[in-house]
């Protein structure tokens, strides 16, 4: 039988491959075309992989035409507040109320104030995502700044030091390992009206396309990936009603 076709040049910019590489590879040498062919051949995985699982799945989900929403998968685990990390983010409070000026909102943190309802997708895929997103809270301590206490010292009546103390009281006594102080077992412990408005704000590409998809009628399949493989799927009908888990992958065997 006729071996496979022999390709000699790389397939992301043209070039010549050498002997070697025509024999065995479909990219040249440079890093930028490896990186393609690993990107294409984890996706051809992961896509395979979905196609089993869609076995498991509603009518609406199992056929190949339903959309796929990816999103990467992240494993909260949840951990004990300790007495440092409440004194460590008690001190920030403490320093963002006496001198507001010195903790003014950076430029890109600096999105529309937005505080009602929220998109009714966010629920659906957030929820199912887990809040990846959320682990930049970590190092930004919320996105807790003078303009975040200002406005709540305006509304609630006080002074910034009395709105400080209304944030140190909502850290909860558990929360995501490595991620935000405030995101709990069930996400922001914040209410919506409380948070900064990058936390309102900001959506990734997998839920902007959500919110896209979900508000018609077609649904969309939720997927959770690590590298090349499915971690958990779900059908979403619309942006109305939870997702319909439909697999989960045995190393990954948890609520969702």
């Amino acid at each position: 039988m006729p071996g496979a076709p022999i390709i000699a040049r790389c397939r992301w910019c043209s070039r010549p491959l050498g002997e070697l590489q025509r024999r065995v590879a479909e990219h040249c040498g440079a890093p930028a075309c490896r990186h393609r062919t690993d990107q294409r051949m984890m996706l051809e995985r992961r896509e395979a992989a979905l196609a089993q699982a869609r076995a498991h799945a509603p009518a609406a989900a199992a056929s190949e035409r339903a959309p796929v929403i990816w999103l990467q998968h992240r494993e909260p685990v949840m951990t004990a507040l300790t007495d440092d990390e409440r004194a460590d983010h008690a001190g920030f409070l403490a320093a963002v109320a006496a001198e507001p000026q010195a903790h003014r909102r950076r430029g890109e943190l600096a999105y529309p104030e937005d505080r009602g309802p929220g998109p009714q997708a966010d629920a659906v895929v957030c929820g199912f995502c887990r809040g990846r997103c959320c682990e930049a809270g970590k190092g930004n301590r919320g996105f807790i700044d003078a303009e975040l206490l200002e406005r709540h010292a305006a509304e609630h009546g006080g002074s910034l030091h009395d709105a400080a103390a209304f944030y140190l009281a909502r850290l909860p006594a558990r929360h995501v390992a490595d991620a935000c102080l405030y995101q709990g077992e069930q996400g922001c412990v914040l209410p919506r009206e409380a948070r900064a408005p990058v936390c309102n704000g900001f959506a990734c590409p997998p839920l902007k396309q959500a919110r896209e998809r979900l508000a018609g009628s077609g649904g969309a399949v939720l997927a959770r990936f690590d590298a090349d493989r499915v971690v958990a799927a779900a059908w979403a009908p619309h942006d109305r009603a939870p997702a319909q888990v439909f697999f989960v992958a045995p190393a990954a065997a948890h609520p969702v």
